[in-house]
């Protein structure tokens, strides 16, 4: 996805509808491209400010996800977040069955993690 060096000018998350939406600025482009997650589990950010600039948003493996984001899914764990599980090998074969792709968003300055979705579309 080329999304490199754009600005995030916002996101919102739909919870109803399982929906999440940023809204980008590219730094070598006029306008705003929209990135539309749609049939979204969870969504997590940090170091989320003012002047959000990405590096890119990425399709993981579930397996490469997991161990990446271990620590943020084993503390969600006592909560059912983002579903209930017993092990890390029983969340990834649950996303694996239910059709979840997990999206890495990550930042140049600012924003970085993670999109549990059906799918991702661009509209320039």
């Amino acid at each position: 996805m080329n999304v490199h060096d754009s600005m995030v000018v916002r996101y919102s998350a739909d919870l109803e509808n399982e929906t999440f939406a940023m809204y980008l600025k590219p730094d070598t482009e006029e306008g705003v491209k929209e990135v539309n997650f749609e049939g979204v589990l969870a969504h997590w950010f940090e170091y989320v400010a003012s002047w959000n600039v990405l590096y890119d948003i990425e399709e993981l493996d579930v397996k490469t996800f997991t161990s990446y984001f271990k620590k943020v899914l084993l503390e969600g764990k006592s909560d059912g977040w983002p579903l209930f599980f017993e092990t890390l090998e029983d969340l990834e074969e649950q996303l694996v069955n239910k059709g979840y792709k997990t999206y890495y968003i990550s930042g140049c300055c600012g924003i970085t993690g993670f999109v549990i979705a059906e799918q991702v579309s661009v509209k320039v």
